[in-house]
């Protein structure tokens, strides 16, 4: 993480992604999906998460595949 990028590594993803989902990030900071993230999430899975600059520990949501906000649980 840093001011203008955020990383997950690959040893961090859970096991069958098509199921779980997918994290990207918008560097503009806006915390929706867009257009391209709408059609693209109902075949990558059941959750997604957008990660946006300034990239803080609360940059980021979860939505579902049709791009619905949802609550996701963080465990640390």
């Amino acid at each position: 993480t840093g001011s203008s990028s955020a990383s997950i590594f690959f040893d961090m993803m859970p096991l069958g992604t098509h199921r779980a989902g997918s994290a990207h990030s918008h560097p503009n900071g806006v915390l929706r999906p867009s257009n391209a993230d709408i059609n693209f999430f109902p075949r990558a899975g059941k959750f997604h998460i957008i990660i946006g600059a300034p990239y803080r520990e609360n940059d980021w949501k979860c939505f579902t595949a049709d791009g619905e906000p949802c609550d996701l649980e963080v465990i640390p």
